[in-house]
């Protein structure tokens, strides 16, 4: 069943880029234990990009999408659930990031676009955990600057321009769009 569909164009190559959602969903989201997975739809050039040795290669499917962007399916597998784990996509423990995390599954990336530094109060230096995290904002923070990222939400579609400073720092503007007045009215 599916449950949330994203369009993105990763500023970096998509095994990294996977690599810092996968540890998202599974360790901050519990994905594995509720049956959630991605199916992922690449443009050509991104699918060149990654090669068969790709260690998502199981979950590619061919479409046709924009140059250089991914739409990324999520779905649950109702019947291989294992616990009575809700499926989420926000991440509503504490859930530290160290330093060998930064570094192994590449959260670094979110660190050099200013991710750990959304809620700092004035004075004090980056909060490194994901509590309250949303996998649509982990997609933002790896998406490249002067791009837009979608993601949908049943009738409606939320629209993030993704913009960039000279530091590496991102900077986000979210508008929501009903698609339905937009069908019957366009």
């Amino acid at each position: 069943m599916s449950f949330a569909t994203y369009v993105f164009k990763p500023k970096h190559h998509l095994a990294l880029t996977m690599k810092v959602i996968d540890f998202f969903t599974e360790h901050a989201c519990g994905w594995t234990e509720c049956g959630a997975y991605t199916w992922l739809k690449l443009s050509p050039s991104v699918r060149d990009q990654v090669g068969k040795d790709f260690p998502a290669a199981s979950r590619l499917t061919s479409d046709v999408i924009p140059e250089g962007y991914v739409k990324m399916t999520v779905e649950v597998d109702m019947d291989t659930r294992a616990s009575d784990s809700p499926f989420s996509e926000v991440c509503f423990e504490r859930v530290d990031v160290t330093s060998e995390i930064l570094a192994n599954d590449m959260l670094v990336l979110l660190d050099q676009a200013g991710f750990f530094h959304r809620n700092v109060a004035d004075g004090c230096g980056p909060d490194y955990n994901l509590e309250d995290a949303e996998l649509h904002e982990i997609i933002n923070y790896l998406s490249a600057p002067g791009t837009r990222s979608l993601a949908f939400d049943e009738d409606e579609v939320i629209i993030t321009s993704v913009e960039g400073d000279e530091d590496g720092k991102l900077s986000m503007k979210v508008e929501r769009k009903n698609l339905i007045e937009y069908a019957l009215t366009t």
